[in-house]
């Protein structure tokens, strides 16, 4: 079943695209629409040439032959036999390079495999030679030296352990299977020592907490975890008066700004005489309420009234006793 496919402006900029012929290089495009998302294609030229050239009476096999061979040589194809009636099968070497698939499906084809020396070098050269686990570059070619002594000046030394080795990323143990998209090339050496352990995470580094609007703040206010008192807790606050001013001339300021709450701040006024000048002078009493001043007057009135009495009484005893 043909699949959408694009196409990116650089395929027809590309040295390589361009030493093929230009029926080779439709072939090569008319692939990729009939490939699975593995980047796997039948690759027979009966087939190819009922697909992608079905009304085309002058191509025949034998032409579409010639382009399937120009596209292996150049290395855009790799072909392979598998099964019982080796049924030819090519795979797009960089198809998963250049292809966005938003929803991979299996592939529908058998995959390349892994045991064979040509596919193991075909993977090297698509991941160029380098192993996916340590960096380093492998062999470019598969040396067969085993029994080498490293201290025998006349042997080269055992390479073998830097030879490619197909790794898989989702061990088979796991479930991992033999497409192209779970191999990368790696080290003999270095496919051995990881064994069937997965591959570790990526480290990725956490976001720094930040905020495009930081809650404003009162001058001096005091957050939450720092502060001792809140706003309804009076303890320690007797001395202070109606109004948040004390003897001492001292103020509590409260603050709730944005959802940030803050707590009862006692802050000293500046003046000179913090620097030992002259001590701050007491605050009057508060004016006494309309009512006290009612009980006030009434009192002093039976005060006076009372003194009044205790006169008038003293002075009546001297008046009668002075003509005696």
């Amino acid at each position: 079943m043909a699949r959408i496919r694009s196409i990116k402006p650089d395929f027809w900029d590309d040295d390589a695209v361009g030493a093929l012929s230009r029926d080779a290089r439709l072939l090569f495009v008319a692939t990729w629409t009939f490939a699975d998302d593995e980047g796997l294609v039948r690759w027979s030229p009966s087939y190819l040439k009922a697909s992608a050239f079905m009304y085309d009476d002058d191509i025949t096999e034998n032409d579409v032959q010639k382009w399937m061979s120009e596209l292996e040589e150049s290395g855009f194809v790799f072909s392979y036999a598998t099964g019982r009636v080796r049924q030819r099968t090519g795979f797009i070497i960089n198809f998963r390079k250049h292809q966005r698939i938003d929803k991979p499906q299996p592939g529908k084809l058998p995959p390349p495999p892994c045991d064979e020396p040509e596919v193991i070098l075909m993977y090297a050269r698509r991941d160029l030679f380098t192993c996916h686990l340590c960096g380093e570059p492998v062999n470019r070619e598969m040396a067969v030296r085993p029994g080498q002594n490293l201290y025998d000046p006349d042997r080269p030394p055992d390479l073998t352990g830097r030879n490619p080795s197909p790794d898989h990323l989702i061990p088979r143990s796991q479930g991992g299977s033999d497409y192209p998209t779970n191999i990368r090339t790696s080290h003999v050496s270095c496919n051995k020592g990881r064994g069937s352990r997965s591959l570790p995470k990526p480290k990725v580094k956490a976001p720094k907490a930040h905020s495009k609007n930081p809650p404003r703040t009162v001058p001096g206010a005091v957050p939450e975890e720092v502060a001792e008192r809140s706003a309804t807790d009076r303890k320690g606050l007797e001395g202070m008066g109606e109004e948040g001013m004390g003897d001492t001339g001292v103020a509590v300021v409260n603050s709730s700004v944005e959802g940030v709450i803050h707590r009862p701040l006692v802050q000293l006024p500046t003046g000179p005489w913090l620097s030992g000048s002259k001590p701050p002078e007491p605050h009057p009493p508060p004016p006494a309420s309309p009512r006290g001043r009612r009980e006030t007057d009434a009192e002093r009135r039976r005060q006076a009234a009372l003194l009044t009495a205790w006169e008038n009484e003293n002075t009546g005893e001297t008046a009668h006793a002075a003509p005696a």
